[in-house]
């Protein structure tokens, strides 16, 4: 479930039932959409292009945890 990749993530968790990956000024704020069958990234960096290129960073992120997952 989406909830269980957060947590495989270590993400701070948020008040707004989600979690945040940060590092250097950038953030990523990760939470499971309505249904619970998908994750929305927010990336908040100074650039557009560092915003994109963290956002590929974490869904590789979660693709490894979802791998992981499966192994379970």
């Amino acid at each position: 479930t989406p909830q269980r990749i957060i947590k495989r993530l270590k993400a701070s968790p948020e008040e707004n039932e989600g979690a945040v990956l940060s590092a250097d000024g950038e953030r990523v704020f990760i939470r499971s959409n309505r249904d619970g069958t998908g994750l929305f990234l927010y990336a908040e960096s100074f650039t557009a292009e560092t915003a994109s290129e963290l956002c590929d960073k974490t869904e590789a992120l979660i693709a490894k945890a979802m791998e992981e997952e499966g192994g379970n």
